[in-house]
């Protein structure tokens, strides 16, 4: 990248050759495809395109499924934000009218749900992740201390099938260790301290690894509502995760939210119990970059192979389309969470309209949460209840007691970031 004018970076010339190239094909494409339709519709017999949108459309209807139970969802998530049409700032511009803005404001508000339903707006990332080791049981308990009572976790699956709260597929960056986690038992992990590199982690010594049985009965016990983020497609953690509902369903279905970048998980997961409610995570390049940023620089490839990396650029352009134009609507999603940096007012009001809840991650600074509290009106996912929470919480009802949130003030970690979802 190159400094152009005003100080922005501009493209290389290899990135924009590069991005000329894929221009002109999608434009070649769009009109290759119009010249086969037109000669399809007008010079045969047997429309294709007429008689295979209609099987599609069909197959569609017979095999999606319906969302889940709307009381659960405000529930579990709160009255929901309503941009209308017509807004404050007039009917062109996307937002929020008057009516619905004094709605708003006399709605209980936060990531508190013991009141009575008020947009949620805060959600503990890996139980806010900087505050005590991530995906804990301390950072569930401290999340429910401080007044968050909606927390997010990860689920992955260890060499004996034993489903366990952990992001990374390996333990360098938690415990420094490198080992897998798909490679160790249950006997084996259960063994480490998850706090040895922690910024905090004085304050947590011996802080294990828990199950997700043990993460569900806390939350549960807590009253805390949980994101279950399933990190891959391993059946037996969709077995588990179905059998950890069946257990708690008296609780679970207004309590519980199950979360996944991939399409399968979510609908194979709602196929056999449509009462779970169903949500989407989101970033770009995702299937071609292990992370990721707004300026495309630095990102770690999965792949190197240049067969591969092809196909996971074609793999992320159909996801990103497919979550916007189908798949909502397939497998009757609820809520999408969405990188903070892929952030737009336009994209944000699109899906609030279809009744899809959306919240970005991961948002650590203080401004920032403000910002899409008070101005755009969204919640979002943090490391870190750092004090603001009480003024993003007020931007929705400013009579909210500031006590609900903890005052103290922790070293400055939204310079820290765990982005990497």
């Amino acid at each position: 990248m190159e400094s152009g004018p005003g100080g922005f970076k501009s493209l290389s010339g290899f990135s924009e050759t590069m991005y000329i190239f894929m221009t002109c094909l999608k434009v070649w494409l769009i009109i290759y495809g119009l010249l086969l339709v037109t000669v399809d519709s007008v010079f045969t017999y047997f429309p294709i395109l007429i008689v295979g949108t209609l099987v599609l459309f069909a197959a569609a209807q017979k095999l999606k499924l319906p969302p889940a139970n709307q009381e659960n969802v405000d529930a579990m998530f709160g009255k929901p934000f309503r941009p209308l049409v017509e807004t404050l700032n007039g009917p062109a511009s996307p937002g929020l009218t008057v009516k619905s803005r004094l709605n708003l404001l006399n709605s209980p508000a936060s990531g508190d749900m013991s009141q009575d339903g008020g947009p949620l707006t805060i959600i503990g990332h890996r139980g806010a992740g900087l505050d005590a080791p991530e995906n804990s049981i301390s950072s569930i308990r401290l999340c429910a201390q401080r007044g968050c009572r909606v927390v997010e976790f990860d689920v992955s699956m260890t060499k004996d099938f034993v489903p366990v709260l952990f992001h990374d597929d390996n333990l360098v960056r938690i415990a420094g260790i490198d080992r897998e986690i798909s490679d160790m038992t249950w006997d084996e992990l259960k063994t480490i301290d998850i706090s040895v590199l922690h910024p905090l982690g004085d304050r947590f010594r011996g802080e294990k690894v828990p199950t997700l049985d043990e993460a569900i009965n806390t939350c549960l016990s807590l009253g805390v509502r949980f994101i279950i983020d399933l990190k891959d497609e391993n059946e037996k953690v969709i077995e588990a995760v179905l059998a950890a509902f069946e257990r708690h369903k008296d609780v679970m279905y207004s309590m519980a939210v199950v979360s996944s970048f991939y399409f399968r998980v979510i609908y194979e997961i709602r196929r056999r119990d449509p009462n779970i409610i169903g949500c989407m995570a989101w970033r770009p390049g995702y299937f071609r970059y292990v992370s990721w940023n707004s300026n495309w620089e630095n990102c770690e490839p999965r792949y190197k192979s240049i067969w591969q990396d092809c196909l996971a650029i074609v793999m992320d352009v159909f996801n990103e389309f497919a979550i916007r134009q189908l798949f909502w609507w397939f497998i009757g999603l609820s809520a999408l969470l969405v990188n903070k940096d892929a952030f737009t007012k336009e994209a944000t009001y699109r899906w609030m309209k279809k009744g899809v809840r959306i919240y970005y991650w991961t948002v650590n600074s203080p401004l920032e949460k403000i910002h899409l509290v008070q101005n755009v009106q969204i919640g979002y996912l943090t490391d870190t209840l750092d004090g603001c929470e009480q003024t993003t919480a007020a931007a929705i009802q400013p009579q909210i007691q500031p006590q609900q949130f903890a005052t103290q003030i922790q070293q400055p970690t939204d310079l820290i970031s765990t982005d990497h979802f």
